[in-house]
């Protein structure tokens, strides 16, 4: 897998543009998902896809629009992984996954609950 790889999800519109972009993050032998994306399955199977069998281990939601967060328990469930994600992940909490250390900076702007990571 690449060091960050990009799925774009199939619902394609005016806040979207040509779909959510859900991103794969290289961690070593683990990966990092963030913004699974809409509830569809052939999103799903493309992020299956470009996983390339490594394993998530953990799936991270900017904020809980229907186009970024539904996918999330589905992907999580599929490598027993947890889903990380406002309030109870807050402004400047670490998560830990595989060879990286992951910032979260709380963004309020979109939404409430949103979330940068880096």
């Amino acid at each position: 897998m690449s060091v960050v790889r990009r799925v774009v999800a199939p619902n394609p519109g005016p806040y979207t543009g040509p779909g959510t972009n859900t991103w794969l993050i290289d961690a070593g032998s683990v990966a990092v998902v963030i913004d699974p994306g809409p509830e569809d399955d052939a999103h799903l199977a493309a992020i299956d896809r470009a996983l390339k069998g490594t394993t998530v281990a953990v799936v991270l939601v900017t904020h809980s629009h229907p186009d970024h967060l539904p996918l999330a328990e589905r992907v999580a469930s599929k490598h027993r992984a947890s889903v990380r994600r406002f309030p109870e992940l807050a402004d400047g909490d670490v998560v830990r996954a595989g060879n990286l250390n992951i910032t979260a900076l709380h963004t309020p702007g979109h939404s409430a609950d949103h979330l940068a990571f880096w």
